[in-house]
């Protein structure tokens, strides 16, 4: 292993989820329709974690906002007097 790039640091028992899933000894097909399905399950899929990432970006942003500012409170009673800082320097 190249001693830049380190292994996630996940759970002992997470490795135990995948260890039934074995990849197909021979080629899978799939009908036009069972491939719509398929993208169409993998198109949500996308879209929640998408959608899940954005959120804890956004909660992250607040509670780094929070700590600059003192509280939630103050912070939006500048941000709407103006004083905010909302403006590029």
């Amino acid at each position: 292993m190249n001693s830049t790039i380190k292994p996630l640091a996940l759970g002992p028992g997470f490795g135990a989820l995948f260890q039934g899933m074995a990849l197909p000894s021979e080629p899978v097909t799939f009908s036009p329709g069972e491939l719509q399905e398929l993208n169409s399950k993998l198109s949500d899929m996308r879209h929640d974690i998408n959608n899940h990432l954005s959120l804890i970006v956004a909660a992250l942003e607040l509670i780094r906002y929070k700590m600059k500012k003192g509280t939630l409170w103050e912070a939006w009673e500048q941000v709407k007097s103006g004083k905010g800082g909302w403006g590029v320097d």
